[in-house]
């Protein structure tokens, strides 16, 4: 046996030793636990992945390195197609026919998952704003312990309101989750997702 077969056991065996209970609560899109297993090897042994994806453009063969996985209602792989290009998204839904290479990963000492995801509210990427959002008094308490950004700031005003600000992009996704809050929030900044929330509200109503 090889040392890199060796090395590939081992983070097998840590992988299922480690293993947690976790649940995502709530409507998602469902991943194949070959897709899940695939993924967290790759990582784990820092080598390539080679899969099927499907985009509105067809089918092909992809071989990425792995950076990270963002879990959500549609979860995503963040991987590099080479060692030089930006990170791409692949949605975990539609890849298929994975298959975890023993070839090492190429490396990015300067990437950082956490940095990455704050870039955006969800998974959509693209030029960040300053967002700011003020909650009513009656759901002061609840919007006060969930986290919006990883980089938040909060204050409570002195009609009672709540002021949430952050820096991000994502607006289509961030009104979207707005939609839960009902009357209870006001879009204070920027206008872009001022004018995002009001499009989507005009979409959902012309289905009624």
């Amino acid at each position: 046996m090889t040392d890199d077969a060796r090395k590939l056991g081992l983070v097998r065996h840590l992988q299922l030793a480690l293993r947690l209970s976790v649940a995502v609560p709530g409507p998602r899109t469902p991943i194949s636990p070959e897709i899940q297993s695939a993924c967290h090897l790759a990582l784990l042994a820092g080598v390539l992945l080679r899969f099927d994806y499907t985009s509105a453009n067809g089918s092909r063969r992809h071989e990425v390195a792995p950076r990270g996985l963002l879990i959500g209602p549609r979860s995503y792989l963040v991987a590099a197609g080479n060692d030089w290009g930006d990170p791409m998204l692949f949605r975990l839904d539609r890849v298929a026919n994975p298959e975890v290479l023993n070839v090492p990963a190429w490396a990015d000492e300067g990437f950082d998952l956490e940095e990455f995801a704050a870039q955006s509210f969800g998974v959509f990427q693209e030029e960040p704003e300053d967002v700011v959002l003020r909650f009513d008094s009656a759901v002061h308490d609840e919007a006060s312990v969930f986290e919006f950004h990883q980089e938040q700031e909060t204050r409570t005003l002195a009609d009672g309101r709540l002021e949430v600000s952050f820096c991000s992009g994502g607006f289509v996704e961030l009104a979207w989750h707005l939609f839960r809050w009902g009357g209870g929030v006001e879009i204070v900044s920027p206008e872009v997702l001022k004018a995002t929330m009001r499009e989507q509200l005009q979409k959902a109503a012309a289905r009624l």
